[in-house]
C-alpha cells in the first residue's frame, strides 16, 4: 500500500473517531455499570483524535515550509518556537491517559 492511500485511510479512521456517536457494543450499552464509562470513553476518543489532528496540522505546516524553494529563516524559526504544538501534545497526553484509565475500568468490570 502506498503512503498516500495509508494516510487517507488513517485520516478516515480519525474522522470516524471524531464523528463517533457512541459504542456499537451491546455488551457495553446494556450493562448499567459500564454504560457511563462507555460514553466517557467515546468522549476521550474524540478528544484524542482532535489532539492528533492538531499535531498533524503542525507537521504538515513544517513539511510544506521545508519543501519550499524560497524558504525563509523566519518561517523555520516560527515553526521552531510554535507553542501551540506543545499544548496539543500536552492535551494528547491528558486525553490518552484518561482514555487508558477508563479502558482499564471497563476491562476490570466486564465479566470474564
Amino acid at each position: 500500500m502506498d503512503t498516500q492511500n495509508k494516510t487517507t485511510k488513517n485520516r478516515r479512521k480519525r474522522d470516524r473517531l471524531i464523528d463517533r456517536e457512541g459504542t456499537l457494543s451491546q455488551r457495553l450499552k446494556t450493562n448499567r455499570r459500564l454504560k457511563n464509562h462507555a460514553l466517557l470513553v467515546d468522549d476521550d476518543l474524540r478528544e484524542t483524535a482532535h489532539a492528533l489532528n492538531g499535531i498533524e496540522g503542525f507537521l504538515v505546516k513544517a513539511l510544506n515550509a521545508l519543501d519550499r524553494e524560497n524558504l525563509l529563516p523566519e518561517e523555520v524559526e516560527s515553526l521552531a518556537t510554535d507553542c501551540a504544538v506543545h499544548r496539543e501534545m500536552e492535551y494528547l497526553e491528558d486525553t490518552l491517559g484518561s482514555l487508558k484509565r477508563r479502558l482499564q475500568v471497563i476491562a476490570s468490570t466486564l465479566p470474564r
